[in-house]
């Protein structure tokens, strides 16, 4: 399974009644029964993240605005942003002054990938 999908079955054992976002790419998301109950309670149209998981979504630049709205409804939720974990545990291992200019630009672009684009990585 996916990352995320581990991820949002070990949180849900921890707390069954909150609703996980997901930062996936220029996107935040909720798989299964979140996505069914935010599909729901937002109108929001709920896909397929694979051929098994159900997810709903909407687009980061649009994050205040359906916060507000689960604010208002009282709905507990948690913000995930598995990516950014990433990025902060290897770049804390990096030893920059030990590479050259090519290596910095490329662990940069992978990096940005990781933030903003490519979640696969």
């Amino acid at each position: 399974m996916s990352k995320f999908y581990n991820e949002y079955l070990k949180r849900k054992q921890i707390n069954n009644n909150k609703i996980y976002l997901f930062k996936n790419g220029k996107f935040f998301i909720c798989l299964e029964e979140d996505a069914e109950r935010v599909s729901e309670e937002l109108e929001l149209k709920i896909t397929m993240f694979n051929k098994d998981i159900k997810k709903c979504g909407f687009p980061k630049e649009q994050l205040k605005k359906y916060l507000k709205f689960l604010n208002l409804l009282k709905i507990d939720y948690e913000l995930v942003y598995l990516g950014e974990a990433k990025v902060i545990e290897e770049l804390s291992q990096l030893n920059i002054n030990n590479m050259s200019n090519k290596e910095a630009k490329e662990k940069l672009r992978y990096f940005q990938n990781i933030l903003i684009g490519d979640e696969s990585n």
